[in-house]
């Protein structure tokens, strides 16, 4: 008979010398398979198979410890930047390649809200779930990628900007410099929601009339904002407009101008250095 060369226990003697770099978080069994199934079998079929060849995920009491191998979290940065070196566009075609999939998957999203399950056979059902599991697979390819670049890398980028800095007798501007390199250029989407938010404030400041709709609107677009990998923690009205409240005096203009000017001033800030 044939011995399965992917069985566990041929793997065991790499596990137990490998190093590994641990997460913990919010998380159950069913929402992981699809994350793991992205990082080790999924993203492998797409034009960018430099995912993790082996992961392990560990559960109690709705919490995950989620371990990387240091050692497939090297083999895919490496993959991906020896990549680079033939394509220096590399990370804007990933981008590209992998945006369908979010968008497939938002729109099916709003497919199974909008339906009434009750109503479905459970063979209908069963179709809906694997289709979404499907979709949901693949818009999850970008993870192991993002990972595994992200997480092998900082040290050794950290340590190069440490070895020119001392080079140039510039030692104590480490960290001072590193903040600056490494600070986002784009708004996260709680920044977005941010800036809608006071926007809201504002309009309700002049027009008190407008707060229901306005709300409601709102949270329509950002009840999601506390879920995680266990629970749909769905917010409500009352969640948005007791933030509201904390405003307090806020000078909303000037807030909402300064957190949509993060970006620019994080790019010349690093164009200056």
């Amino acid at each position: 008979m044939q011995q399965d060369p992917q069985l566990f226990a041929n793997s065991m003697p790499r596990i137990e010398t490998d190093t590994w770099y641990r997460q913990r978080f919010d998380a159950c069994p069913h929402f992981m398979f699809f994350l793991g199934d992205a990082h080790i079998s999924e993203v492998q079929h797409t034009n960018y198979p430099y995912g993790q060849r082996i992961t392990y995920a560990g559960f109690s009491k709705n919490r995950a410890d989620w371990y990387h191998s240091l050692t497939e979290l090297q083999y895919t940065a490496k993959n991906i930047i020896d990549a680079s070196k033939e394509n220096p566009n590399i990370s804007k075609e990933m981008i590209q390649a992998f945006l369908p999939w979010q968008e497939q998957f938002y729109t099916l999203c709003e497919k199974v809200r909008d339906a009434n399950l009750s109503e479905l056979s459970n063979e209908d059902l069963l179709a809906l779930y694997n289709e979404l599991v499907n979709v949901y697979t693949k818009k999850l390819n970008s993870s192991p990628l993002i990972d595994g670049f992200a997480l092998s890398t900082d040290e050794d980028i950290a340590a190069q900007v440490k070895a020119h800095l001392q080079s140039t007798n510039l030692d104590d501007k480490f960290v001072e410099y590193f903040e600056v390199l490494t600070s986002p250029v784009f708004l996260s989407f709680l920044q977005e929601e941010d800036i809608e938010l006071l926007e809201i404030a504002k309009k309700i400041k002049v027009d008190p009339s407008q707060k229901d709709a306005l709300l409601n609107e709102h949270t329509e677009k950002y009840f999601w904002t506390h879920n995680n990998y266990v629970k749909d923690n769905v917010l409500g009205v009352d969640f948005f407009e007791n933030r509201i409240k904390e405003f307090g005096d806020t000078d909303y203009d000037f807030e909402i101008a300064r957190i949509k000017n993060l970006p620019e001033h994080n790019m010349q800030r690093k164009a200056s250095l």
